[in-house]
């Protein structure tokens, strides 16, 4: 799938945001890092839903990990 790149990327890029946001205000600082970093997530989350041809669902993000990772294995 083309989109199996993009998904993974923005699911992971999107916790990194999330995870900076959380220490941003734990340390009692501005989180504008983790929204930048959270909209770029959201992007390429939504172009991966555009390649799809609008079909993506959330159950197929564990299928493309397992796709990705049969690529890198074999």
């Amino acid at each position: 799938m083309p989109y199996d790149y993009y998904l993974l990327g923005g699911f992971f890029v999107g916790l990194l945001g999330i995870l900076g946001i959380i220490s941003a205000m734990v340390d009692q600082r501005s989180p504008m890092g983790g929204v930048v970093i959270c909209v770029i997530a959201s992007t390429l989350i939504y172009y991966s839903w555009l390649l799809s041809e609008k079909t993506l669902v959330g159950q197929d993000l564990p299928d493309a990990f397992f796709r990705i990772l049969g690529r890198i294995v074999n």
